[in-house]
């Protein structure tokens, strides 16, 4: 898929005569764009997601019934992050019943943030490639919420 791509940029590229710049910004962009698709639609989501500055945060509010499923709320791919691009995760669930796990995907590794009552709290950096928040559930029926903020870490000079 990543060679298809590439060479549909190159391609382009050539044919409109794109700089090395532009022909990097072009791939980010569809990279971005493919990011987005892997997000759970707002017209699919159990719950109420609003985005803030981009996919990466936000605020997601939800109250299950017995449900079962995936929804992927945050998150995105892209070929270059900032190295100061921070994030907190607040996650708050209550009244569970069933299975859940709130997951965070960093590139290839999961891990999973929260999966009973209580309130959760985690800084991340978010680097090149894929990064979702995803909440996987197995008959669960609880109120979850999520908020995801950009921080800014002071640096010691």
């Amino acid at each position: 898929m990543k060679k298809l791509i590439i060479t549909l940029i190159l391609s382009i590229a050539i044919l409109t005569g794109c700089s090395k710049d532009g022909l990097i910004d072009r791939y980010k962009n569809i990279s971005e764009k493919i990011g987005d698709v892997i997000l759970t639609n707002d017209c699919k989501l159990k719950g109420i997601r609003t985005f803030g500055l981009d996919h990466y945060v936000g605020i997601y509010e939800v109250e299950y019934k017995d449900y079962t499923g995936k929804e992927v709320v945050f998150g995105g791919t892209t070929i270059k992050k900032d190295n100061d691009d921070n994030i907190h995760v607040k996650i708050m669930i209550k009244d569970s019943k069933g299975s859940v796990q709130v997951i965070q995907k960093l590139k290839e590794e999961d891990r999973i943030l929260a999966s009973k009552d209580g309130i959760y709290g985690y800084d991340f950096n978010i680097n090149d490639g894929s990064n979702y928040l995803i909440i996987n559930l197995k008959d669960y029926s609880g109120k979850i919420k999520i908020d995801v903020d950009y921080i800014e870490i002071v640096k010691n000079f």
